[in-house]
């Protein structure tokens, strides 16, 4: 593997998505775009109660929309984390060494996932990630 370059700048970067949500079961797919192309996580946070998926390509999400949250992915799924937040736990600090690498083909700067949730209402959830920039 060739030497790669200090990024310059910001090495902690966050990005928060605000979404819509619809009342009954609903999979909102996301798409993080400010956390570069790879990276170490460091914290999720949702302000509702929910089942977070994230992935290495837009590929994994799709070939893993209809696992059932009992079932644990293959380990070469492409299945980054998967998160469920609790109206009692709303923000999970990460272990160190949960990483992430883009494998769309190209390469993009994108953390892919999905939100699943259950609610009795529309409501609108918070959701942040924080990561350390690995490459841009």
């Amino acid at each position: 593997m060739p030497w790669v370059a200090r990024q310059e700048g910001p090495r902690r970067l966050s990005q928060s998505l605000l979404l819509p949500i619809a009342a009954g079961p609903q999979v909102a797919p996301l798409s993080f775009d400010r956390l570069g192309s790879a990276g170490l996580l460091l914290l999720v946070s949702c302000d509702i109660p929910a089942w977070l998926s994230l992935y290495v390509s837009d590929a994994a999400a799709l070939a893993d929309a209809n696992r059932p949250q009992s079932a644990d992915p293959d380990p070469a799924a492409g299945v980054v984390l998967d998160a469920v937040f609790t109206e009692d736990s709303a923000v999970l600090r990460l272990p160190p060494g949960v990483s992430w690498a883009n494998q769309d083909d190209p390469p993009a700067a994108l953390l892919h996932g999905r939100l699943r949730t259950d609610q009795g209402q529309p409501i609108e959830a918070m959701l942040s990630i924080s990561s350390l920039l690995l490459a841009l």
